[in-house]
């Protein structure tokens, strides 16, 4: 479930309700957010602007009223969050946003400082967590977004669109969006998966006929001769 979120110079405060984006995707929709690539002008004023909304989101119990977060699916799950909670910080990453565990409710979690080689930044993180990698240039960008193992969806973002066409075009991924969230599910839309993702291909005409068996049946119409 790897996928990306890039922000370049000049792109001015994030869109109403956007820094929200991977916490409210996480336990409700496979393609979250795990890794935010920004681009270094731009590096801290977003850091600054994301923790402050991650902050704000409620967790808890997922009856209650304005929960974001609720539990993980399950033990092996919240371990799997607490070891890469402790290795992201013992591999130096900045700890930006972090809150209790109880049961298996893990409050949001936002590491900055990432770089590519922490676990991190190139594992699935199936709960809520994100890290947030700088990237020096465009070039440099695209290197850390495909440079990982995993494939299924990814988003740019830019004032740019021939640009951000252009980028999302060379993009390992299953699907990416331009301005836009990492999952839009139309059913009218083919969608992918890429590389240890899986192989999966759904939506659109490939779909139907995935899922289509021809059969070919004949008639004859016997007619009874009259004497």
């Amino acid at each position: 479930m790897a996928e990306r979120l890039q922000r370049d110079q000049g792109l001015g405060p994030p869109p109403p309700g956007r820094p929200l984006e991977p916490e409210e995707q996480q336990e409700r929709q496979q393609p979250a957010v795990n890794r935010i690539l920004v681009q270094a002008p731009v590096n801290d004023d977003f850091v600054a602007e994301f923790t402050a909304a991650a902050k704000s989101v409620k967790f808890g119990d997922p009856a209650a009223e304005g929960t974001l977060v609720g539990p993980v699916v399950n033990d092996s799950q919240l371990k799997g969050l607490k070891a890469k909670i402790t290795g992201a910080q013992e591999a130096g990453a900045t700890v930006a946003v972090s809150g209790q565990i109880s049961d298996r409710v893990v409050a949001p979690h936002v590491f900055a400082d990432v770089t590519a080689e922490m676990e991190i930044a190139r594992e699935e993180i199936f709960g809520p967590m994100v890290a947030i990698l700088k990237s020096h240039d465009e070039n440099d960008a695209l290197q850390l977004a495909n440079d990982h193992v995993y494939g299924l969806s990814s988003a740019v973002f830019t004032q740019d669109l021939d640009r951000g066409v252009r980028f999302a075009q060379r993009v390992k991924a299953g699907m990416t969006f331009v301005n836009e969230m990492t999952v839009q599910d139309e059913v009218h839309v083919a969608s992918g998966v890429e590389r240890n993702s899986g192989l999966v291909r759904f939506n659109g005409e490939g779909a139907l006929e995935e899922f289509t068996t021809a059969h070919t049946i004949g008639v004859t119409r016997l007619c009874r001769l009259l004497q």
